[in-house]
C-alpha cells in the first residue's frame, strides 16, 4: 500500500469508529440522571350529583374514592367512535351523560338498550369505571344491578 492509501484506510476507520460510538445511548439524561419521569395522571376531582351533573368518561386509573351514582335512568344512546349514553334529568343521577369506547363502549350500549332503563354509575368525579343495569329498581348494596 502506498501513502495515500494508508491515510485513506485510516481516515476511514476513525470516522467509522467516531460514528459507531456516537450511536450508543447515552448513560445519563438531561437532568443528568439515569431514571425517565412518569407523569402521573390525577383522578378527577369533580363534584358530580347532588345538583351537578357532570360529563363521565370511562376511565381504567386506579382511583380510591369511587363511588355509586343513585338512579339514573337511560333516555338516549348515541353511538360512533365514542357510545354516548344520555340520562334523564334527575338529582340523583350525578351525570347528563357518560362514554366509552371500543369494547366498554359496546358492552354498555348493549347493557342500556335492554328493556330495563334504570341504572347506576360507578365513578370519582367524571371518571366513569362501571355502569350497572338494575333489573328490579335500584337499591344501596347494588344487589339488583347487573
Amino acid at each position: 500500500m502506498n501513502k495515500i492509501q494508508v491515510r485513506g484506510f485510516l481516515i476511514t476507520a476513525v470516522l467509522s469508529l467516531a460514528l459507531v460510538g456516537g450511536c450508543g445511548k447515552s448513560s445519563s439524561t438531561d437532568s443528568g440522571t439515569d431514571e425517565e419521569e412518569e407523569t402521573e395522571v390525577a383522578c378527577s376531582t369533580e363534584k358530580c350529583g347532588k345538583g351537578k351533573s357532570c360529563e363521565g368518561t370511562y376511565s381504567t386509573l386506579s382511583c380510591t374514592g369511587k363511588k355509586w351514582t343513585g338512579v339514573c335512568t337511560v333516555n338516549q344512546i348515541d353511538s360512533g367512535d365514542w357510545t354516548k349514553i344520555w340520562f334523564e334529568d334527575q338529582t340523583n343521577c350525578g351525570f347528563d351523560w357518560i362514554r366509552a369506547q371500543g369494547d366498554v363502549g359496546s358492552d354498555w350500549a348493549v347493557l342500556a338498550s335492554g328493556s330495563f332503563s334504570e341504572t347506576m354509575v360507578q365513578s370519582e368525579g367524571e371518571d366513569v369505571f362501571q355502569l350497572r343495569v338494575c333489573t328490579n329498581g335500584v337499591n344501596t348494596d347494588n344487589t339488583r344491578c347487573l
